[in-house]
């Protein structure tokens, strides 16, 4: 069975707990106690989706208004699970999956994707958000989402799946940021040495129509890229860092991992995992930033980590 069987339901309930490998990581969650109720509408069906959070544990609810495919009340399950993820840096994994009140967590749990079951947990920001703000900000991370869907795969699959080795994990992720930067880049938001990519226009040779191509320019580095993102949205994070040096060992290790070279001056072991959190947050506030959901209160929450992280792992930094 590699789908839902074309089952259909007017009722879904997902729910998970996240119990990590760390007592202290738990705790974290202490004070998260929050509930929130939105309606949508995807092709002709409403739904009422309805998340309720008790310390480690999360119940979302997605009721529709008439049968649809288990499968589409799946996505927009998974939909929300990615939206709290940029707030919360954890997926609380499934403990019971029942649709149209029968349990169903055995039959489909192969079904569910890779880092729903992680049990890595990063920073997790504040998530204080009332009914309607809270809708505003989901159906404006969808379309950002979706606009580079694999991309925040990318980023999920490099954080959150587990087993895969640091230096892996901040391959694909530096992997992530190239495409970003590119992106941003061409768009104007962040500047580089020259534009990420060359356009050539010339005529068709056999009608006559303008033909366009779009080449990477290949005088733009990765490592280039590498810094300007941290340049224009890491300066808190990467307070007291030496972003050049960061850029040039992050470089190196991608090359190790993507091209198997050896490569001298690579970040490797601790030290990777270190700026695997860094790089992460940052992803997520780029993000959080492009849906409007970035504010005072995560700003200071950010501050307060970078702090903790760098006095706590002083001997990983890479300083000037």
């Amino acid at each position: 069975m590699d789908n839902f069987d074309d089952q259909v339901c007017k009722e879904c309930i997902a729910v998970g707990e996240y119990t990590g490998d760390d007592p202290s990581q738990v705790a974290k969650l202490l004070g998260c106690n929050r509930t929130n109720e939105i309606q949508i509408k995807r092709a002709g069906t409403k739904y009422r989706i309805e998340i309720e959070q008790i310390v480690n544990r999360k119940i979302v609810k997605i009721i529709a208004d008439s049968n649809v495919s288990l499968d589409r009340v799946y996505s927009l399950l998974m939909e929300i699970l990615r939206f709290e993820n940029l707030y919360e840096g954890i997926f609380f994994m499934f403990t019971s999956f029942k649709v149209d009140g029968a349990e169903c967590i055995e039959k489909y749990r192969k079904l569910f994707l890779n880092y729903t079951h992680s049990n890595k947990q990063y920073v997790m920001l504040p998530m204080d958000l009332d009914d309607q703000t809270y809708k505003k900000l989901f159906l404006k991370s969808q379309k950002v989402i979706k606009k580079a869907f694999l991309r925040h795969q990318a980023f999920l699959n490099a954080l959150f799946v587990n087993d895969l080795t640091v230096d892996v994990r901040m391959s694909l992720i530096l992997e992530v940021f190239e495409s970003l930067v590119n992106e941003m880049a061409s768009n104007g938001e962040i500047i580089l040495k020259a534009q990420p990519y060359r356009i050539y226009t010339n005529p068709c040779p056999k009608c006559g129509a303008i033909v366009t191509r779009k080449d990477p320019n290949k005088k733009v580095y990765l490592v280039d890229k590498i810094y300007a993102v941290m340049n224009e949205y890491g300066k808190d994070i990467f307070v007291g860092d030496s972003k050049t040096k960061i850029a040039r060992k992050s470089k190196n290790l991608r090359n190790k991992i993507d091209h198997i070279s050896k490569q001298k001056n690579a970040m490797q072991g601790e030290q990777a995992g270190f700026y695997l959190h860094k790089f992460g947050l940052m992803y997520r506030i780029i993000i959080l930033k492009m849906i409007d959901g970035y504010n005072d209160e995560i700003q200071r929450t950010v501050n307060t980590w970078t702090v903790a992280m760098n006095n706590s792992y002083a001997s990983y930094r890479i300083l000037p």
